[in-house]
Order: structure tokens, then sequence, then C-alpha cells
């Protein structure tokens, strides 16, 4: 079993509270919005994530890379259908040794986060503070202590015929899927990522098609955990 799969495979999330070390919020705290109407945002990934429903309370984990250690990490949590959006800045220590961490996550909320569903819902970890320049460097999160192999990274592709994910190292691209959804969203493409022999700094491209021609591309890094 790789590393990562050892990472994700945890157990449920009561069981972890008192052993998981959690992350300080930063000095803005937890910011939830409710809006009456749909904001949509410029930024194409809106969540790399993995995803499961609330048994009981809704929690959040990421994994903070060993190298992140004494910055920050933005943390965003975005609805489908842009009306629910929370931002949170954490503070990593500075003897922080890399893994999953505890993201305290005080919502007002729950019912709609609760009624969202595994595509209704967008989590993104990214290094540095909220309002900053958050750059290109995210890692993922994990949604009520979901498990496995497989992240989902979700996209707005601002209307695109087709979206394909390219992972550096491998020759074969990931078709995205649509997420049907009969409005506007603030997100519509879900691309399915298995990560096994992925590990650490892993550069994706993501390639929009619109109206048959090749959008300008995308690109982030993705952190994962060493093997």
């Amino acid at each position: 079993m790789s590393v990562f799969l050892a990472a994700l495979l945890i157990p449920t999330p009561g069981a972890m509270a008192q052993d998981e070390p959690a992350l300080e919020l930063g000095q803005d705290g937890f910011r939830e919005i409710v809006r009456p109407s749909a904001l949509i945002s410029g930024a194409i990934v809106t969540g790399v994530q993995v995803y499961a429903a609330a048994q009981d309370d809704i929690s959040m984990r990421g994994f903070v890379p060993r190298s992140w250690a004494g910055e920050s990490v933005c943390a965003s949590v975005l609805t489908i259908n842009g009306l629910y959006e929370a931002t949170a800045t954490y503070r990593i220590p500075a003897e922080w040794p890399g893994g999953i961490a505890l993201l305290p996550f005080p919502t007002v909320h729950a019912d709609i986060l609760s009624n969202a569903g595994s595509d209704g819902l967008s989590i993104r970890v990214s290094r540095n503070a909220c309002g900053a320049e958050l750059g290109r460097d995210m890692s993922f999160a994990l949604w009520n202590g979901g498990g496995g192999n497989r992240l989902t990274v979700l996209l707005n592709s601002f209307r695109a015929d087709a979206v394909y994910l390219y992972v550096a190292g491998r020759e074969t691209p990931v078709r995205c899927r649509m997420i049907d959804l009969p409005a506007r969203s603030a997100f519509d493409v879900a691309c399915d990522l298995s990560v096994d022999g992925l590990a650490g700094p892993t550069r994706i491209e993501i390639l929009r098609m619109v109206e048959r021609k090749v959008a300008p591309p995308t690109d982030f890094v993705l952190w994962l955990p060493q093997e």
C-alpha cells in the first residue's frame, strides 16, 4: 500500500478527533456567507478533494506538506449554485512534520452543506493566506473523513464543450465529466483522478475545448504525500 493510500484510508471523524493535529485559524477567523443570488468567481480550479457524506458533525481535513511549515493555507468551500461560500486561513506550525491536519470548520449552515452532495460542494486548499496571492500550489481536502486512492478535481469550465486533465508523467489524459445542472453554476466539471504512483509536487494541466477550439490551458501544482 502506498503512503498516499494509507493517508487517505483513515478512520471515522469521531475516532480521529483526539489524535489528529489541528491547525489554528488565522487572525481573520472563519468567514461564512450565504448570498441571495449566485456569485460566480473567475477561478477555473474550485476544488481538489475526497468527499464523504457526514455521518454526524461536518469535518474538514487537509494534506499539508512538510515544506509548507511556518506558512499558511487558505481553505475555501463553495456550493455548486454559488450561494454559499466559506473561507478560512490556517497557520502551519514551524515544526510541522507534514501530513493530514484537522482544519476547524465551525459552520452554522450544516443543513446547506449536508444537502449539497458529492458533486455539489467543492473544497480547495491553497498555499498562502486567503486574500493574498494564492499562486499555483494546492493540496487536497478530506471532507467528512472520505478515503480511497482517488481525488476529484472540480472546475469552472466556463461552458466548455469538453475538458481534459493532463498529469505530468502520464501519457493518457483524464476526460472530465460534465455536471448536469439546469442553471448557471459556480463549477460544472468533475475530473476523477487516480493518484496511484503519484507523489510530491505534481504538475496538472487543464485543457478546455470551447466551440471546437482549444482554450488557453490552465495549470497548477498538486502537492501529494511523498512515497
